[in-house]
C-alpha cells in the first residue's frame, strides 16, 4: 500500500494535556515535522500569559524529538476586542504585544519561533491596519532573530472581501510577505474537523489538526490530496 503521508510535512497543535496527547508524542513524534504550544493567551493589552499545556510538561518530548519545530502558539481564543486593541494599538497594547513576544522566545530559546492565532478580526475596511499589525509582529520577530519563524493562522476566505466566516479583514496576498508559513482554517460538513492547510510557497507542509496529536487512533482520512488531509472522528 502506497503511504500517503511519506514525504509530507506534518504541523500539528496541542492544547488538550490528556494521556492520549501524551502517548500520541511519545510514539509519533518521529512523523511531525513542526509543533504549535497552545500555552499563551495575549489580553487586550497585550499582556502574554502562560495557559494551557504547561511547558514543564512538554520538555521530555522537546528533548526526545529534536528535529521537531516547536512554535510558541499565542492566542486570543477569538475575542474581538482583543483583535482590535492590538489592531487600532489602543493604549500601546500592539507595542506591547510584539515586546511579549520577544519576551517569551527569550524565556524559551530552544523555541524555532511563534505561532499567532489571532481570530474575529473586523470587515474589510480593516485590512490596512490588521496588515501592518501582523508586519509589525514579523518584523520584531525578525529583529529579535532573524532565523525564528512566524506562522500566522488565517480565516479561510473564497476570494478577497469573501470571507466564510465574516472575517474581511484578511487578504491573504497583502499578508504572504508577513510570515514565514500560513495555515488556512476551512469549514466542513458536519461531524468533520476544519482542514487546515497551508499556501505558502517557502514551506510544503502536509496539513494537519489539533485533534491530530492526540487522537490518532480515532481518525478516518476521508480525502486527500497534495493540498490537504480531510479527517473525521470514528
Amino acid at each position: 500500500m502506497r503511504d500517503k503521508l511519506k514525504g509530507k510535512r506534518i504541523m500539528v497543535w496541542i492544547f488538550m494535556g490528556n494521556a492520549r496527547m501524551y502517548e500520541a508524542l511519545r510514539d509519533y513524534g518521529d512523523r511531525i515535522d513542526t509543533i504549535g504550544l497552545f500555552s499563551f493567551k495575549v489580553d487586550k493589552t497585550g499582556t502574554i500569559t502562560e495557559s494551557g499545556v504547561a511547558i514543564s510538561n512538554m520538555l521530555t518530548y522537546i528533548n526526545k524529538w529534536p528535529h521537531i519545530r516547536w512554535l510558541l502558539t499565542v492566542a486570543n481564543d477569538g475575542a474581538n476586542s482583543i483583535f482590535k486593541a492590538l489592531r487600532d494599538n489602543t493604549d500601546g497594547a500592539q507595542d506591547k504585544f510584539c515586546s511579549e513576544l520577544v519576551r517569551i522566545m527569550e524565556k524559551y530559546p530552544w523555541c524555532s519561533g511563534v505561532d499567532i492565532d489571532l481570530e474575529k478580526g473586523d470587515d474589510y475596511s480593516t485590512r490596512e491596519a490588521s496588515t501592518a499589525m501582523f508586519a509589525h509582529i514579523y518584523s520584531t520577530v525578525k529583529a529579535y532573530d532573524p532565523t525564528k519563524e512566524m506562522n500566522i493562522c488565517l480565516p479561510g476566505m473564497t476570494s478577497v472581501n469573501g470571507s466564510v466566516g465574516g472575517e474581511n479583514w484578511c487578504v491573504y496576498g497583502d499578508l504572504d510577505k508577513y510570515c514565514d508559513i500560513q495555515y488556512f482554517l476551512l469549514p466542513l460538513p458536519q461531524r468533520t474537523l476544519p482542514v487546515v492547510f497551508s499556501l505558502k510557497k517557502r514551506r510544503a507542509y502536509m496539513p494537519a489538526f489539533s485533534m491530530v496529536i492526540f487522537s490518532f487512533h480515532f481518525l478516518t482520512i476521508v480525502s486527500m490530496n497534495s493540498n490537504f488531509l480531510c479527517v473525521s472522528l470514528r
